[in-house]
């Protein structure tokens, strides 16, 4: 059974990979035609969903790095717990839609 601490470290991990993937998109290294199910048309439409996904990541990122204590609470615990609830959530939502 995985620990806490290793399994934090594990999803940061893969938050760090989907973070390189999508900054990898955003500076066309990787053709963005390949992302987001081919919806994305032109440029602009890459930006906008590079930046929020990139933007997302990066809290769920900094949630973790609170949950595992590894930097000192910006936010409340109670407000990072939640924002978990609430990723889970939309990720649960966008299945249905």
């Amino acid at each position: 059974m995985l620990k806490a601490k290793q399994s934090i470290k594990i999803v940061l991990g893969i938050i760090i990979a989907v973070t390189l993937f999508h900054l990898c998109i955003l500076f066309k290294i990787i053709p963005y035609d390949i992302a987001w199910g081919g919806r994305l048309t032109n440029d602009s439409e890459m930006y906008v969903f590079e930046s929020v996904s990139i933007g997302l990541n990066l809290l769920l990122g900094l949630a973790l790095l609170i949950k595992g204590n590894y930097i000192k609470p910006i936010i409340p615990q109670k407000r990072s717990h939640n924002y978990f609830v609430d990723i889970s959530c939309a990720f649960c939502l966008q299945y249905h839609w």
